[in-house]
């Protein structure tokens, strides 16, 4: 019966834990996320108050958000994004370091960091007829 050789074992060992997706623990997502944020926006897109001067230039808006985390598997993480009265499906996946996400909706994309187990920031920004670039800290509730 042949043996493996000490240095081939040693490689094994090294690959199988230099790949962070391997080796990774990511953290657990799942609950409600909620927050109030602050963005530039033109148009009336979901989620923000519609334009009241109606001259399509762009405007500073707040807004409410909530996320529901409502499913996870390894990195990946699906619920629903809500405000302004509209409900959408939301997806993401967490980069490899467990520190961040990208997520998407129906009609724009979200970039996050995990600031602590229970604080996320987002930034979302989509493009067409309405425009946004926003951002807002949530924090999971309990």
């Amino acid at each position: 019966m042949k043996s493996f050789h000490p240095a081939c074992i040693g490689l094994v060992a090294l690959l199988g834990s230099a790949h962070p997706s391997l080796a990774q623990d990511f953290p657990d997502m799942i609950g409600t996320w909620t927050g109030v944020g602050d963005g530039v926006v033109i148009g009336d897109p979901l989620h923000f108050a519609p334009d009241r001067e109606g001259n399509g230039a762009p405007r500073r808006a707040s807004f409410e958000i909530a996320i529901e985390i409502v499913n996870q598997d390894e990195r990946f993480i699906w619920g629903t994004i809500s405000g302004g009265g509209a409900v959408e499906p939301w997806l993401a996946t967490l980069w490899s370091d467990g520190k961040g996400y990208m997520g998407v909706d129906s009609d724009g994309y979200m970039f996050g960091r995990i600031l602590s187990e229970n604080e996320v920031e987002n930034c979302y920004a989509h493009t067409g007829a309405t425009m946004v670039a926003a951002c807002t800290v949530m924090t999971r509730q309990p």
